[in-house]
């Protein structure tokens, strides 16, 4: 995974998930002008399995930050320290080597914004962006056009300037702290959250997938109908009012196990509602009966990037048994 930015917010602003919604729907576009393999950080989530890091270490190595900023982002502690941090980065590569400002990108999030804070430099609060149909001193910001216009043309023209600006940044090559050697990998790998206790007994099996994939979904009924269980297929059809977590919830009510296939088609859609990933695959009904497959090399959203997984993209026979000791260590009629 290649970080191209990270999005800094104040603990107390991310009413109704939008800081989230912001923060993946960057990364989403990323990917369109990008390609795959590159995403963002935030928060606890962002970083890819095997690594770590603390909350203000990525200041001293990302190459661009997203700064949502309000009355509370400059009140943070953990904020004013990303940003000093992030800010001297940009100040020691001005001085040494190029202009290196537009790698601290500024958007106005809610309400009116202060003066001048304590160590903030003016130029970075005069260019902070808000959306275009209110003025600079009507005490709105991005979250509150979110609440009402989330779904507008306005709205995704502000997700691709911002993602125009991190792409600028990363043409910057902005220098990375002297100190920082970037995400340091786990000592211990994460261990599977699936136990493993098999038997002979027949399992009933719903496999969630979207139309692109039903060759996947075809083949994997057919690996487990060979082992005896049975299997119904389940296509999430994105553009339909049922959100993603309704609909694994529907299949896990009925099934031992819900395999789902996460690829590109999958991950990518263009879906009428933004989907929460994390209460869909990670905090459902029925956690326990989720076993998630990835099927191409696609970046997973931030949430899951820590969660425990079968990789496909190359079916091995040692991958194809792992998936079925999954699916049978589910316990039969758990419903």
């Amino acid at each position: 995974m290649d970080y191209y930015f990270f999005t800094s917010h104040s603990s107390s602003e991310d009413e109704r998930g939008a800081v989230k919604r912001f923060h993946d729907d960057l990364e989403r576009q990323l990917w369109v002008q990008a390609g795959l393999g590159v995403g963002g950080i935030l928060d606890r989530y962002g970083l890819a399995p095997g690594w770590e890091r603390s909350t203000t270490d990525r200041a001293d190595w990302v190459p661009s930050m997203v700064a949502l900023c309000s009355g509370d982002y400059f009140a943070d502690p953990d904020c004013r320290e990303e940003w000093v941090r992030f800010a001297g980065r940009v100040r020691k590569h001005t001085a040494e080597r190029a202009p290196a400002e537009k790698c601290l990108i500024t958007v106005r999030w809610r309400g009116s914004l202060p003066q001048r804070p304590e160590g903030v430099e003016p130029r970075y609060l005069n260019r902070a962006w808000w959306p275009p149909v209110h003025g600079p001193d009507d005490g709105s910001g991005l979250a509150d056009f979110m609440r009402h216009r989330g779904q507008s043309k306005e709205y995704y023209a502000i997700v691709t300037d911002v993602v125009r600006q991190i792409l600028e940044a990363k043409h910057i090559d902005l220098a990375a702290d002297p100190s920082s050697t970037g995400p340091e990998p786990r000592s211990e790998p994460r261990e599977s959250e699936v136990p493993v206790v098999r038997d002979n007994a027949v399992r009933s099996i719903a496999i969630s997938y979207v139309g692109a994939d039903q060759p996947w979904a075809d083949w994997l009924r057919g690996v487990f109908r060979e082992k005896g269980h049975q299997v119904d297929l389940f296509r999430w059809n994105a553009h339909h009012e049922t959100s993603l977590k309704d609909s694994l919830d529907v299949a896990a009510s009925r099934t031992d196990r819900v395999v789902v296939l996460l690829s590109r088609h999958y991950l990518i859609n263009r879906s009428r509602q933004p989907q929460d990933w994390e209460s869909a695959l990670v905090d459902s009904a029925h956690p326990e009966k989720i076993v998630r497959v990835r099927l191409d090399s696609t970046p997973l959203p931030a949430e899951l990037r820590t969660t425990s997984m079968i990789t496909l993209e190359q079916p091995t026979a040692e991958v194809v048994d792992e998936l079925v000791r999954a699916v049978e260590s589910a316990p039969v009629g758990n419903r």
